[in-house]
């Protein structure tokens, strides 16, 4: 009764829930249940009391999952926060970073950014480049303050064009790290185009090839692989696209490698972009006269991708939309994009030299090293032929019946498996480095065509996909032991300094890898295989080393002169007048070094330069050339050109590799910012008594001190100079 007087003067809802709270909190619900209400009733409250659980079930289940989720959010920001700190960005790097990359009105001033504690570009905290003040200095060639000039093209979005070979042989591990990074260089304002490359033997690249059903299951689960672990690292942003390459002719005419592919549908790669779409590009083009699909190799996918972007016209075009033409279509692509990187993903690496103490080459300058590269490259290879053939006619006398035997596309890659296993007795390691040439000399000639088409600004980076995802695992934030550098993401690392890894000039012993666990007391001194290349600038030489290596002169007088023809004598004076932001006395001066020259090195259009000289310490007969010491006299670099730009790296390495490889002496004042820099290139320095000089030098010891002791040449010959600036 009392229930129905609820019922009707409540309402039915009211009643009900009283009679759940009373059912609830009686501490005898079976004398209710017979002897309140009816059996309907009560089968009623229980369908209501299950159906409630099942509700509140529910909403707690949701509510874990959203906690679980920002609990996953918040430790993916706090990775890539602890990222973004290990790349070792300075300030100055930061400030040119923000300028060239944050969208348009997100900085007003650098004042503005330094005052508000938050300031967030591209999703993420800025502010947390800055690392401790211990750290965060680099040092850089930098002698004068300079002022960070505004980048052009700061509304254009910024695109990496990364290549991933032999995607299909990495572990899930390796894919999640190199996700978790291309998604994090996205959030840093870098948009990539990701395209695979299924090439993973070692062997040449291969040519159009039709598709078989293994290869289209290959292309789907490989392309569903990368895409997952770019969405699993945050937003839903990576989306395939296969049919945007175009092929100029049919299979029967492929025409010229490296130039019969195109960009075919260049609005949709436009779309996806302008909407933050991560594209991923298999190796598949379709002609343009059957609309075949075929394998196409990756790297002329790639090549396609940078003559677009450049806005280097396509033979082609393939678009259908009437209402805009190909060449506008074109140009917005161009103008709208802007492509800074090329990432090349490889197995192994960088590109090796046999020159250098680290194995590799921590940085090309093509325009000055290409040729030198690729001749030793073709070399390997040439070796590799006459050694797999001598090791094939030798140890396999039934090959041609093999041969016979097996398809065409299997026959090479099986008799090359059979030819250096063959030779396992016989300079098997050889054979292999060897292979791993045609690779390589592939990613050269890739990263020097594209660069040739975009501007100078633009870099490429060729490195190991194991390198990338070790960075990107979640590590906890330690500071190195002494003497080493804290690992670093070299992706990001680049992206905010524009910058290899370690500096080219550095020797190879300090450069040092993080160990593996901080427990470990022995450094790993092994060198990480990643090259750094740029377009660059040329670099001349007087005399050239290689024809007139640099020897002390004969009776102490050099022929060599700054007043030569070759050399133009007002640019090199402005271009030390501008690096030391001082007027040189160029009568004084000339009359110092005039027969004292060994040589001059200038990089590009004079913006950075070295004159070497030939001095004999005080009291010593000046005819005497055991006595004559190799001195570096002037090394300057252009104000717009120090710090990243490389061109002090390029010069310091002419010197003491290619000039004077068993030691230079120079000297510098005490207070001069350079000097860090000096530091780390140098095998020895001394803060002279009694003087305002710190002197430097390369010399090996054992250079040093064969037969007499060089220091006392070095200290006289350092303190005599007399500086030769107007006053």
């Amino acid at each position: 009764m009392i229930f129905q007087d609820l019922n009707r003067e409540f309402g039915r809802q009211f009643a009900c829930h009283h009679t759940l709270w009373i059912i609830r909190h009686s501490k005898n619900t079976s004398r209710i249940y017979t002897n309140i209400l009816p059996y309907g009733s009560i089968r009623r409250i229980q369908s209501s009391m299950q159906l409630e659980e099942g509700l509140t079930k529910e909403h707690v289940s949701n509510i874990l999952k959203k906690q679980r989720a920002q609990r996953e959010a918040k430790a993916l920001e706090k990775d890539f926060i602890v990222s973004v700190l290990n790349s070792s960005a300075t300030k100055r790097e930061a400030k040119s970073y923000i300028q060239r990359f944050a969208p348009p009105g997100a900085n007003s001033s650098l004042s503005h950014f330094r005052k508000k504690k938050t300031q967030r570009t591209c999703n993420f905290n800025l502010q947390t480049i800055y690392g401790p003040a211990a750290i965060q200095e680099s040092p850089k060639f930098i002698q004068q303050p300079q002022h960070v000039t505004k980048n052009l093209g700061e509304s254009q979005k910024h695109l990496a064009l990364v290549k991933i070979r032999a995607i299909q042989s990495f572990s899930d591990e390796t894919i999640h790290g190199i996700g978790r990074t291309i998604y994090q260089l996205n959030r840093l304002g870098l948009t990539s185009i990701v395209v695979l490359d299924f090439n993973h033997e070692n062997m040449p690249v291969s040519d159009l090839i039709r598709r078989d059903d293994r290869r289209k299951r290959l292309e789907v689960e490989q392309s569903n692989r990368i895409i997952s672990a770019i969405i699993e690292s945050g937003d839903d942003v990576a989306r395939l696209v296969d049919n945007i390459i175009g092929i100029n002719g049919d299979l029967e005419s492929p025409g010229e490698p490296g130039t019969r592919t195109f960009v075919a549908h260049s609005n949709i790669l436009a779309l996806h972009l302008r909407r933050g779409i991560i594209p991923i590009l298999l190796p598949i083009g379709f002609t343009s006269i059957m609309q075949n699909s075929l394998a196409i190799p990756a790297n002329e996918v790639v090549l396609a991708l940078s003559r677009e972007l450049a806005g280097i016209s396509s033979k082609k075009q393939l678009d259908e939309n009437l209402q805009i033409s190909p060449k506008d279509q074109q140009h917005a692509l161009k103008n709208e994009n802007l492509l800074d990187r090329l990432i090349l993903l490889d197995p192994l690496g960088g590109i090796p030299t046999t020159d250098l103490s680290t194995g590799y080459h921590v940085y090309l300058n093509m325009e000055q090293e290409y040729d030198e590269v690729r001749q030793v490259l073709l070399h390997d290879i040439q070796k590799l032929k006459n050694e797999t053939k001598l090791y094939s006619t030798h140890a396999l006398p039934n090959i041609s019946w093999i041969k016979d035997k097996l398809p065409f596309q299997e026959n090479r890659r099986k008799i090359s498996k059979i030819s250096i296993a063959s030779a396992s007795f016989k300079g098997e390691e050889d054979l292999k480095l060897n292979f791993n040439s045609h690779y390589h000399l592939e990613n050269l000639k890739l990263a020097r065509s594209a660069l040739s088409m975009l501007p100078s600004s633009s870099s490429a980076l060729m490195i190991s996909p194991e390198e990338v995802a070790n960075s990107a695992r979640h590590t906890s934030y330690q500071p190195d032991h002494v003497g080493t550098r804290r690992q670093v993401n070299p992706l990001i690392h680049n992206l905010l300094t524009d910058r290899p890894v370690f500096s080219p000039s550095l020797p190879s012993g300090r450069r040092r890898k993080k160990p593996s666990c901080e427990q470990d007391s022995i450094l790993d001194i092994t060198a990480i295989p990643i090259t750094f290349a740029k377009h660059g600038v040329p670099v001349t030489i007087f005399p050239d080393p290689k024809i007139s290596p640099w020897i002390p002169p004969k009776y102490g007088k050099s022929s060599q002169t700054l007043t030569n023809p070759e050399i133009n004598l007002p640019l090199l004076v402005n271009l030390i007048n501008n690096s030391f932001g001082r007027t040189l006395d160029l009568p004084a001066y000339l009359a110092r070094v005039d027969s004292r020259i060994a040589g001059v090195i200038i990089a590009g259009a004079y913006e950075g330069g070295a004159v070497l000289t030939w001095e004999s310490p005080p009291g010593a007969d000046p005819t005497d050339t055991t006595r004559m010491v190799p001195y570096l006299d002037k090394f300057a670099v252009l104000q717009s050109s120090q710090g990243s730009g490389g061109i002090a790296d390029l010069i310091f390495n002419c010197i003491v590799r290619k000039c004077f490889p068993k030691g230079v002496v120079w000297r510098s004042r005490k207070n001069n910012p350079v000097n860090k820099w000096y530091f780390e290139r140098s095998r020895g320095t001394w803060k002279l008594p009694n003087t305002n000089w710190t002197m430097f030098w390369t010399t090996p010891n054992v250079y040093l001190n064969h037969q007499r002791p060089l220091l006392p040449d070095y200290e006289n010959i350092c303190r005599s100079i007399k500086p030769t600036w107007k006053s």
